[in-house]
């Protein structure tokens, strides 16, 4: 019998966001050769309002969504408490569900989701791995919303160390990334896997301006284009690309 993967994150198909669609394509992707099963949310972001079941099997893989509050995202006091409810919500399914010798792979959001899912890994003998996708607390020091000598993000800081050294893998995006969870995890054994983000070349390849439907549409044809392919939050440093522009 083929070994169980859990693939555990906030966001998933219907939802697009960039975390939703790379794990829901790793998802299927495993399926073919593992027993692929998804705790997520219900969809929040470019698919939030879609009634979708609870439990569903899409494309081989077997999808449950945890219930958590659902608050308007946009002010932090409320996005704050959906996190923690997603989080909470997917750590007792993971706990009551997970069996000993299956495989877990988690990403960093929401911030607090790893860490229980280490948790719940650890107390059900199961092997566990990590996609860093954002690095805590550095993220928040980055957009200036800490101080890097708050007592709280050395705690933090401390605490990720941790969390780090816990899990058997750890996948990241790219060589900086790498350098930096390395510099993290000090003499720490991890083994550290570099897995960049993808796209789907079948879908998305390059064609001549004149050809390009959105620009056609746009009447952009005959104009210097800079395209921004990622979100545009605190963090993304829109700022630097306007300057860039100047």
């Amino acid at each position: 019998m083929n070994k169980n993967v859990w693939v555990i994150q906030e966001v998933y198909y219907p939802d697009e966001v960039g975390g939703a669609y790379f794990m829901t394509k790793l998802a299927e992707g495993l399926s073919g050769s593992y027993n692929v099963n998804v705790l997520c949310g219900y969809p929040v972001y470019t698919a939030r309002g879609i009634i979708v079941p609870k439990h569903e099997r899409l494309n081989g893989v077997d999808v449950r969504r945890c219930l958590a509050t659902r608050f308007n995202k946009n002010k932090i006091i409320l996005r704050l408490i959906n996190l923690l409810t997603i989080t909470i919500s997917i750590f007792f399914h993971t706990f009551f569900r997970v069996r000993k010798h299956d495989i877990v792979f988690v990403v960093t959001t929401p911030p607090l989701l790893p860490f229980f899912i280490s948790f719940a890994c650890y107390m059900r003998g199961a092997k566990c791995i990590l996609r860093i996708d954002d690095i805590y607390p550095d993220t928040l020091i980055a957009t200036g919303l800490f101080s890097k000598e708050n007592i709280f993000m050395k705690f933090f800081s401390y605490m990720n160390k941790i969390l780090y050294q816990s899990f058997e893998n750890i996948v990241v995006l790219g060589r900086d990334m790498e350098h930096l969870v390395k510099k993290k995890l000090g003499s720490a054994p991890q083994q550290i896997t570099i897995i960049p983000n993808w796209a789907d070349i079948d879908l998305i390849k390059p064609v001549p301006k004149e050809e390009n439907i959105l620009l056609n549409e746009l009447g952009l044809s005959n104009k210097f284009i800079i395209n921004l392919a990622g979100n545009m939050g605190l963090a993304q440093g829109i700022e630097n690309l306007l300057k860039a522009v100047e």
